[in-house]
């Protein structure tokens, strides 16, 4: 059974019961609704999700594009902890709307969303800061002395002094 969902609000007037996929919906949902207004027209325009059941099969798809040919996503995720795997797969269907589907993934939807998984090493850093008091006679002294508090281990940093934390991303091109 396939059903066609306009607004995060929407979403609750589905017997939809899997958790991860109702999360998932009720995210693009939402960022349509705050993008493109949740009372717009999807029947005009888009902007909508469609939840498609395991047991429906992608030919469903082509009923809501009104067309015979299977169209390629633009975007695949697999929904995590879903109870049947499920994707989410995302098509532009005008210049300034798209659509979400939730749909069981098949064979097809795997091959997709291999195409659109990337490797990325991400680092992270924590950033931990303390201000110690020291007496001395020019700034590379009292660094000097500080310095070798630390290294003995005579000023530890820890949880209470966190100040921050930033994450860097980059594309992991090794094939390895």
């Amino acid at each position: 059974m396939a059903f066609k969902i306009g607004s995060a609000a929407d979403l609750d007037r589905f017997p939809i019961t899997d958790q991860a996929v109702i999360t998932a919906l009720r995210d693009y949902l939402t960022i349509f609704d705050n993008v493109y207004g949740s009372d717009r027209n999807i029947e005009e325009k888009g902007g909508y999700a469609l939840y498609l059941s395991k047991d429906d099969s992608l030919q469903e798809l082509t009923k809501w594009y009104n067309t015979d040919d299977i169209i390629e996503p633009e975007f695949v995720d697999e929904i995590i902890g879903a109870e049947v795997p499920y994707c989410i797969a995302v098509y532009i269907i005008s210049a300034e709307y798209g659509i979400v589907v939730a749909i069981p993934a098949d064979e097809r939807y795997r091959l997709w969303l291999k195409k659109t998984k990337r490797k990325f090493k991400v680092r992270i850093t924590e950033t931990l800061e303390d201000i110690v008091e020291v007496e001395a006679d020019n700034n590379s002294d009292a660094i000097t002395s500080v310095r070798q508090k630390y290294d003995n281990y005579e000023i530890v940093l820890r949880c209470e002094h966190f100040t921050g934390v930033r994450f860097e991303a980059e594309e992991d091109n090794d094939d390895n």
